[in-house]
This record gives structure tokens, C-alpha cells and sequence, in this order.
């Protein structure tokens, strides 16, 4: 009686965990799930490498349109409120010839908040003289510099290095008629 009992038990603690790990989620399931994940390895995890290897140069063409649409301090006037003719043609172009997507007009932020509203509204102003009422101009303050260096100081080292060029000179003519340093073939 007692070797039955025990039998019993035995089948039943084998049934029991049978049941538990056949059942869902048990370590039979996991052994299918781990099977069809190595199964199909590579190319579930594809996109998202793509997807990162990407990102940075999302990150490196929005920062070119911005400095590309960046109004800086040299396009505004003496007193920085007023766009030159220069800011004027940029802001048309940007209005008129950047692709749809990048067409927002970016302004470099100054010290005081009148002069950043003025500087706003004179590019607004520009912006609303070649593009359809109906059509709205997205401008922003930014703290991006502008790249490159002033004019006056690109014309300063252009005159310095234009100053110590040496005088062209010709090698002097011999007697003869010929070149010196030359040598006659007959």
C-alpha cells in the first residue's frame, strides 16, 4: 500500500509539473520563443541599427539649414533693428527657394529683448513682401553664430598679404640677344 501511495504521488508531481511547464509561459515556451528569436537573429534588429547609424546625420543636416537661415548681426543695420539689402535677398530666398521643409528663418539672439522683437518683426516685414497673406513665416531666436568672419577682417588680411608680395620682376637681358641661362641648339 505504502509503494502505491507513493506511485501516486510520484505521477502526480510529474502530471503537476508537466502541466506547469508545458503550460504558457513555462520552459518549454520559453525554448520555442528563444528558438524563433535566433531563428530570425539579424533582421529584427536591422532597422533600428539603420535607424541609429542615421540619427546623427539628422542631427548634422538640421544644424547646416539652420546656420544656412540664420539672419545674423552683419544683415541687420548700424543700430541691428533694420535688415540691410543683403538680409532683405536672404529672407526672400529663404522664403521663396528653400525646400518646404526647411524654409524657418532663424535670428540671432541679442542682449535686449526690444532689440530681438524689432529684429523679429523687420524680418516678418521682409518675409510678408514676397510670400502669399495666406501663408504663414515661421522665425526663431537662436544663439548659433554665424559662420565665418567679418569682411573687414577677410579685407585687412587680403591688403597685409597683397603688401609683402615682392615686385614682379623680368631677369635682365643679355648682350647677345638671347636669355641668360639659356642655352642655343642648331
Amino acid at each position: 500500500m505504502k509503494t502505491l501511495w507513493q506511485l501516486v504521488i510520484s505521477a502526480g508531481f510529474v502530471i503537476g509539473m508537466a502541466n506547469t511547464l508545458w503550460a504558457g509561459g513555462g520552459f518549454f515556451h520559453s525554448i520555442g520563443v528563444d528558438t524563433a528569436r535566433n531563428n530570425c537573429w539579424p533582421d529584427t534588429f536591422v532597422p533600428s541599427d539603420r535607424a541609429s547609424v542615421r540619427l546623427p546625420f539628422v542631427a548634422m543636416v538640421a544644424n547646416g539649414w539652420m546656420k544656412q537661415n540664420l539672419i545674423s548681426d552683419h544683415l541687420f543695420d548700424e543700430s541691428g533693428q533694420r535688415l540691410t539689402e543683403a538680409g532683405r535677398r536672404k529672407v526672400q530666398w529663404i522664403v521663396t527657394q528653400a525646400p518646404l521643409q526647411h524654409r524657418t528663418i532663424y535670428v540671432k539672439k541679442t542682449l535686449t529683448e526690444e532689440v530681438n522683437q524689432a529684429r523679429i518683426n523687420a524680418v516678418m516685414a521682409a518675409a510678408k513682401q514676397v510670400i502669399p497673406p495666406d501663408q504663414n513665416v515661421d522665425v526663431r531666436l537662436t544663439d548659433v553664430e554665424a559662420p565665418g568672419w567679418p569682411a573687414e577682417y577677410v579685407d585687412h588680411v587680403e591688403r597685409s598679404y597683397y603688401k609683402t608680395m615682392p615686385e614682379p620682376r623680368l631677369p635682365p637681358r643679355s648682350p647677345s640677344g638671347t636669355e641668360s641661362g639659356g642655352s642655343a641648339s642648331n
